[in-house]
């Protein structure tokens, strides 16, 4: 697969994934998400974990989320969109995770945020 990479993107065909390569595929990748609907770049995971603490923007992009799951399913405990993981949030998380048989950590990472955005979208 790496050579074949290489080979498309007129690379050095080596078989080895270098620096070089992974340059390429960012700059792909940056590419793709230019030409996106902006609605579909804010519903892709942050890369980077959320939890108790945690504040800005990819909070707030995450409590929005569960604002609308919370308007039709009461059984969240709610949320607050003011950009501060707080306890309210935390609450909530616990809850989807007991709800979709994840780990009860209070962490969200790539597979709870899809879960969440999906569910917002109902």
């Amino acid at each position: 697969m790496v050579k074949a990479f290489q080979e498309k993107y007129k690379l050095p065909v080596t078989g080895v994934f270098t620096y070089r390569d992974w340059n390429k595929l960012k700059e792909i990748y940056d590419n793709i998400l230019i030409n996106l609907n902006n609605e579909f770049v804010n519903d892709l995971y942050p890369d980077n974990f959320l939890s108790l603490g945690s504040s800005g923007d990819d909070v707030v992009r995450f409590q929005r989320y569960l604002l609308a799951i919370c308007k039709y399913d009461h059984s969240i405990p709610g949320v607050r969109v003011n950009g501060i993981f707080d306890d309210l949030t935390n609450r909530s998380v616990l809850k989807l995770q007991k709800d979709f048989g994840l780990d009860q950590n209070g962490v969200v990472g790539p597979i709870l945020w899809r879960k969440v955005v999906e569910l917002s979208k109902r």
